[in-house]
Order: structure tokens, then sequence, then C-alpha cells
């Protein structure tokens, strides 16, 4: 069967948002009427790509970008992401952003991206369901990961998140983007999977 879609594919950010609001979905998707995103989705924007820019760089470079380097980066990229995409973001927004983004991001850099060798940053996959539904999902990052029980080692994969609330068991289960997760790796690897198979990572 084919499905006549909007953009020709869904994602998972298309499927929550005609679940929790219809109309929304028809504003954006059916009659491409886009809403200034606000302050949260401005800031995860641009730390979403400070991170993609700071692990490219690794897989082309010799050497990384320092922390210090990073916060550098980030005033940069938030200013790039305001000049070019209309939104709704206050003075004070901006400056609390200016305030506390660079500190986010370096110190993510300085405690954790250091220690990751990138494989791959934002990959796409498509695939169809079993009823013949495209999907299209973004990987943000596939890295090398070490089994310290084992002693293997293997590859993983990460999905950035900025959120002022911590992810507990049930929105992480209730999370279309992180059940789909593992499936995304798997058909990366080459392992040919249906829809149906995906319910054993709910």
């Amino acid at each position: 069967m084919k499905y006549e879609l909007p953009r020709g594919y869904l994602s998972a950010s298309s499927i929550g948002m005609l679940q929790t609001c219809p109309k929304q979905f028809e504003f954006r998707y059916v009659k491409n009427i886009v809403i200034p995103p606000g302050k949260a989705l401005v800031l995860g924007s641009s730390v979403h790509k400070v991170f993609e820019t700071y692990y490219s760089d690794a897989m082309s470079s010799s050497s990384r970008l320092t922390p210090s380097q990073v916060a550098e980066l980030t005033g940069d990229v938030f200013e790039e992401w305001l000049d070019g995409n209309e939104n709704t973001l206050t003075d004070a927004d901006k400056k609390e952003a200016h305030a506390i983004l660079p500190g986010m991001t370096s110190l993510y850099v300085e405690n954790v991206g250091r220690h990751i060798k990138p494989l791959a940053v934002e990959q796409e996959v498509r695939f169809e369901t079993s009823d013949g539904v495209p999907l299209l999902a973004y990987i943000d990052l596939r890295h090398e990961k070490f089994d310290a029980g084992t002693g293997e080692a293997g590859e993983g994969i990460a999905d950035y998140k900025v959120t002022s609330k911590r992810w507990d068991a049930g929105r992480l289960r209730n999370s279309l983007q992180f059940r789909g997760c593992p499936a995304c790796f798997l058909i990366l690897k080459g392992v040919v999977i249906s829809s149906h198979e995906t319910n054993r990572f709910s």
C-alpha cells in the first residue's frame, strides 16, 4: 500500500507532533506554516550544532577542539542560528543563553566528549515499516564503545538532549525516538528488520 505523506516520510518528531497536537502537525507538515521556536528549542538546536561540529572536526583532524575553543564556538553557533532562523527569544533570553551555553558545552567536552571516538555524525537512516510507511531518522553520533566487563570493543549511538528535567524511565519508555534508536542502529549495521521486530525494543 502506498501512503501519501506531506513530505514523503514520517519521523519520530512528526509522529510525536501528530499524537500530541494534530492541528500543529497540519500547520507544520501539510500547510508548511512554521511557528517560530521558543527558547528551549533554540538552545537545544544550538548545542546540537556545536556537538555535531566538535565530533565532525574530531573525525577529520588529528587534534580536537579544546573546551575553551568549544565555548567560543558555542557563542558563534548561537548567534548564527539566531541570524538564520525566525525565533521568539527576548533580549533577556539571549543574554541568559550567552551566559549558560558556553559553560554547558565546554563542560561536556571536558568530561565526556574528549573520551569519545566518533565514527559517524548526523547519519541518515531511511526504512519502511511492514505496512509500507517510509520513515526517516538521524543518528546524532555513532561512536566506538569499550565493554569493560568483556574487554570487547564495539559501537554505540548517542542522541543529544538539552532539558531542564531529568528523563525518568517512564519518559524513556514512551519516547518514540528513544525506542526507535536500536532499530536504526541495526539498520546501519546492515541487519534487515521488519517493523514488528522493533516491538522487542519497547
